[in-house]
């Protein structure tokens, strides 16, 4: 009754509607008790800590965000018809031990579990007094926490606490996720299993993709599979930041002329990403294969003979974000750095499903030296720790090279393709200047590019600058693209890059 208003002023009455969107309101929420979730051995481990939480040991649970730790918690103790006094542990409080009592208070006169959410922001430092204060609110207590934080708070506890971690969900159980979310006959049998193999995501990051979804349909209409996926990746990606960019798909498989060999093994690419799941999972390959199960790619050749093209490719048939490593912000002089972006890299790209493309990488996975000083110990160091991240990675890393010969020995033998891309012959020369030329450009009717051709060994980057500049001379002339404009950017892009000429090129080349 009379002390209500007070209760009111700090905390925010929620029913079981509520729990998909709870908002931090002061300095804690209090929760209603909603219906149990019985789902599975977490919460028959929450269940167990319940069933003698009043003279039992603090919990730990440690998971990453949205992993469902809160809503569990709040399941096992609503099965016995308790509230939860909700508070956080944040790293810019004055006051975290007075604010972590206040809510200890409100527990007790609720008669509730008392949840502390700690995050990954706090320094170490900062749990020197979390304990203590726990200990003196005098309530059963539940601690969410991500997993780099666990050994650190584990260890101060003055008794061991209860601990139980939280999983990225199998395929199946996101599958079953995806369909309990849903709304019946939004996507297919088989797109729903496709979301779930594509996306290594916790129930709360599938919850925001349905909700995102939702929300970008015209009227809140029933999502589709073209709007989840799209969700999936904006929610994935998110936490790429600045060391990688995002690269656009425009082109199919019929833009890119490559060998039949090469094509081949594209294909096999394609298919391992596809069918990873009844390989691994239904098929028990799993159990054979501890490590290596992601998909390693290393694409080799001479510059502009379609590497990137081909990822790209790869990437738009997969339905999946391709990025590349900006190595530049990627490699650090101060020790841990590099490899703590190379973390964040390789952590959301296996969420999101992500392609991550590292061109040029023998700048990053060179090899290793013999150790002179100490920034040979550790340049040596990092190369390890990419070799680890490789084989703990579930998702497609491609890396290109234009010097095969530089990687480091140890990579090459991990690479499940490893793909030379050739100078292209004449006759693939010829696709390439015809595929190049719009249809939509103003150009003659008939061009020859026979000569061109026959006689210019280039690169299939080399044909594009040069029907890009010819493109460019013709239209400042106000004239249609033809031969001569085509052999003028061929002249300018052999000069531009070094080649020598002889008198009778250089006569070819200058057109009528």
């Amino acid at each position: 009754g009379q002390s209500q208003p007070r209760v009111s002023r700090h905390v925010r009455i929620l029913g079981d509607a509520g729990l998909a969107d709870r908002r931090k309101e002061g300095s804690w929420l209090f929760l209603r008790p909603g219906p149990a979730l019985r789902d599975g051995a977490l919460f028959a481990a929450l269940d167990r800590w319940a069933s003698q939480a009043e003279d039992g040991p603090p919990l730990m649970l440690v998971g990453a965000a949205g992993a469902g730790r809160a809503t569990l918690a709040h399941a096992a103790c609503a099965r016995r018809g308790w509230s939860l006094v909700e508070t956080a542990w944040e790293p810019d409080q004055v006051d975290r031990a007075g604010s972590l009592a206040a809510a200890a208070r409100e527990a007790c006169w609720q008669g509730a579990v008392l949840l502390v959410r700690l995050t990954d922001r706090v320094r170490n430092a900062d749990y020197a007094d979390l304990w203590p204060a726990l200990a003196a609110g005098g309530r059963p207590s539940i601690l969410t926490l991500p997993p780099a934080l666990a050994e650190t708070v584990r260890a101060g506890a003055p008794v061991e606490p209860a601990v139980v971690g939280f999983q990225i969900p199998a395929v199946g159980e996101r599958e079953a996720l995806w369909q309990r979310l849903l709304p019946a006959g939004a996507v297919t049998d088989a797109e729903r299993s496709a979301l779930a193999s594509r996306y290594d995501f916790q129930p709360g990051a599938i919850a925001r993709a349905v909700r995102r979804a939702t929300a970008g349909r015209e009227s809140g209409g029933t999502p589709d599979f073209e709007s989840l996926a799209r969700a999936c990746r904006e929610i994935g990606t998110a936490a790429m930041g600045p060391t990688a960019q995002r690269l656009t798909q425009p082109y199919t498989r019929t833009d890119i002329v490559l060998p039949p060999g090469l094509m081949q093994e594209l294909d096999l690419a394609a298919a391992w990403m596809r069918n990873r799941r009844r390989v691994f999972e239904d098929w028990g390959f799993e159990r054979r294969l501890a490590l290596g199960r992601g998909l390693t790619l290393l694409f080799a050749g001479e510059p502009g003979t379609g590497k990137t093209m081909a990822a790209q490719v790869l990437a738009r048939e997969l339905g999946l974000d391709l990025f590349r490593v900006d190595l530049s912000r990627v490699m650090s002089k101060y020790i841990g750095e590099t490899e703590k972006h190379l973390s964040a890299l390789f952590d959301s790209a296996q969420v999101s499903g992500a392609i991550l493309f590292f061109d040029e990488a023998d700048v990053l996975f060179g090899k290793r030296t013999e150790v002179k000083d100490a920034h040979d110990r550790y340049a040596n160091l990092e190369i390890g720790y990419l070799l680890q991240r490789m084989e703990e990675h579930l998702g497609t890393t491609v890396l290109s090279t234009n010097r095969i010969g530089d990687l480091d020995e140890a990579f090459i033998r991990r690479f499940h393709f490893i793909l030379d891309f050739p100078m292209p012959e004449a006759a693939e020369r010829r696709r390439i200047w015809e595929g190049m030329l719009p249809g939509m450009a103003d150009k003659e009717k008939e061009i020859d590019l026979e000569e061109l051709a026959r006689d210019y060994e280039i690169s299939g980057g080399e044909i594009r600058n040069s029907v890009l500049s010819a493109a460019f001379i013709a239209a400042e002339e106000s004239r249609p693209i033809g031969l001569r404009h085509l052999k003028r950017g061929l002249r300018r892009e052999l000069l531009k890059t070094g080649r020598v000429l002889d008198r009778r090129q250089l006569q070819a080349l200058e057109g009528d």
